[in-house]
């Protein structure tokens, strides 16, 4: 078996993290994936750091763009962390990071982190949350890049 992958294990930190609140964890999404992949680009290529993409896109419109039918979305991004660890930690320290972590709306999540060394910030990291009407296919679960 493959050791995990970066967005493996950092679905299984926030999934512990909600685990201690009492939550339900959050299961992975491809397409949650793909919006957050999306977006941790647009960040690398653009070398900056928000919710709002280049193209003025909102976490929202890039889930729905992705295919994801939803009734709440929400969105951390992180920028220099060097593990899974480090950069749950920084979101559990902050308060709008931690909200949106434990939100107990949020059903499903997607994680992509892309290394950009030749930007101010080094690594990228996006976590984009959604809870919806979508009972996602068998084919986008279980398989979190």
């Amino acid at each position: 078996m493959p050791p995990p992958t970066l967005g493996q294990v950092t679905l299984n930190l926030v999934n512990e993290e909600r685990r201690l609140q009492g939550l339900q964890p959050l299961e992975p999404d491809l397409l949650l994936v793909s919006a957050a992949r999306a977006h941790a680009e647009d960040l690398a290529r653009t070398g900056t750091i928000g919710h709002e993409g280049s193209d003025g896109s909102t976490p929202a419109q890039r889930v729905t763009a992705a295919g994801y039918v939803w009734t709440s979305v929400g969105q951390n991004v992180a920028t220099g962390q060097t593990s899974p660890e480090e950069v749950v930690t920084a979101w559990m320290k902050s308060e709008p990071h931690r909200r949106n972590l434990l939100n107990p709306r949020f059903t499903s999540a997607g994680m992509a982190t892309i290394d950009a060394p030749a930007t101010r910030w080094g690594t990228y990291w996006v976590m984009v949350y959604a809870g919806g009407a979508q009972t996602p296919a068998p084919g986008s679960v279980r398989c979190h890049p």
